[in-house]
This record gives structure tokens, sequence and C-alpha cells, in this order.
């Protein structure tokens, strides 16, 4: 009877240990993919390590229609790419793909309360998308408010479909950090980056070509964490099987 009940608590050990593996497995390859987009995302558009402000300004020069306002918050990367691959989609669609920066929303100041500053974000779009004309799609960074918006007059980008990009693609990587500090500035140019790559594919697909540029990052998907939780559920499950069924033996013994 000893040796059965030995051979089954040997059994779920190996068992325990198999789904153990199999989690780490599970984490790590979802962490390397993530790395992986990220290196290659960050190596194209928006490279965080070679910032100059005075090299930015010499390149806006001839980005100027796509990308606007405080660009040197951005790489020196930023307005390069952002003119390359906007003017393609314009070429090919008609669509003008904007690129907005705001250090400081006009209007704000120290006092300025959260919903003040929402209203006034508000009317800063407004002031500028009212300004364009033709089909658009215009992400704006507002810098000291921890905010990124996407407005867009197309019907494929409206106001929920926007919302789904920004969820996926922009707010995932901006950090609560302090405004200034390295890991505010590497999150917001990984959101802003994100999320213009997630809108030029996803204009690109819907006029039929493809965009010769790197995938975004996506956030981890819900089958994954079902996945994750269930081995999670499982190996806590015969933990608590083996526990308490080797005390039971114990106490019987």
């Amino acid at each position: 009877m000893k040796q059965e009940v030995s051979c089954s608590l040997n059994k779920a050990y190996i068992l325990i240990y198999i789904i153990h593996l199999a989690i780490l497995q599970t984490f790590m390859f979802a962490n390397g993919s993530k790395q992986s987009s990220i290196a290659d995302t960050e190596s194209t558009l928006l490279d965080k390590s070679s910032k100059d402000s005075k090299t930015n300004e010499k390149l806006a020069q001839g980005a100027s229609a796509y990308l606007q306002g405080d660009i040197d918050i951005l790489s020196q990367n930023a307005p390069t790419i952002v003119q390359e691959l906007s003017s393609i989609i314009y070429e090919k669609t008609g669509v003008k793909v904007f690129l907005h920066v705001v250090k400081n929303t006009p209007q704000n100041d120290t006092q300025t309360d959260i919903n003040a500053k929402f209203q006034n974000r508000r009317s800063y779009e407004t002031h500028i998308t009212e300004q364009i004309q033709g089909n658009y799609a215009i992400i704006f960074l507002f810098y000291n408010d921890h905010a990124i918006t996407l407005k867009s007059n197309l019907p494929f980008l409206n106001d929920t479909h926007a919302a789904e990009l920004l969820e996926d693609y922009a707010y995932p990587y901006l950090p609560a950090d302090s405004v200034g500090t390295l890991r505010y500035n590497d999150g917001v140019n990984e959101g802003v980056s994100n999320l213009y790559l997630a809108l030029t594919h996803k204009i690109a697909k819907h006029y039929n070509f493809e965009l010769n540029a790197p995938k975004p990052m996506e956030k981890q998907s819900d089958v994954t964490k079902v996945i994750i939780y269930a081995m999670l559920l499982i190996l806590i499950g015969l933990f608590i099987l083996v526990r308490f069924g080797l005390l039971a033996f114990k106490k019987k013994g």
C-alpha cells in the first residue's frame, strides 16, 4: 500500500515539474517575442539611443508636413521615418497621416485640474483638425499630460476603432512615471512609435496594399493569458492534492 502511495506521489511531483517547465517556457516565449518586436520597432522608427535636438531640427525641415509640434521630444530618426511612411500612405491612398507633438497644451498650467486639461486637449485637437483638408489620421502626443490620442475622419478609424488601437498599441507602453524621467521618455517613444506603425499598417490593409515597415508590438493575447492562468490553476490544484493527500496518508499511517 505504501509503495502504491509513494508511486502516485512521485508521478504527481513529476507532473508538477513538467507543468512548471511549460509555464516557464510560455513566459520566456512571450517575453522573447516582445523584446524582438521592440528591437525591430525602435531601430527602424524611433531610435531613442541617439537623440539630438539640432539634428532632429534639420531632419524635420523635410518632414514638417507630417511631423509637427515639439518634435525634439522624439528621436532624431522620427522625422525621416514619418516622412517616408506617411508619404507612401498618401501617394497610394490619399490619406494624410500626421504625428503632432505637444509638450504642454496651451492654456494649461500647474493649477489646471484634470477635467480642464481634458477639455483643453479636445479644443486643441479640434483647432488642428479643422485646418486639415481631405482624409486624414492624426496622432496627438500630449507629453506633459501623459496622453496619446488618435483622431480621423475616416469611417474605419472612427472613435471606437481609434480607441481599440490606442488600447492595444499605445497605452500598454505609456508609463505612469514622472514626466521627463528616462522610463517615461522610453515609454512615450515606444507607445507613439507602436501606435504610428499600427495605424499605417491598418490604413494600408484597408486599401489593399503591403506596407514595407516593421509590424507593431501587440499586447499579450487573451488566449495566452487563459492558457497561463489554466496552467497555474492546475499547478495549484496538484500541489493542494499532493499536500493534503500526503498529510492524510501520514495521519492514517
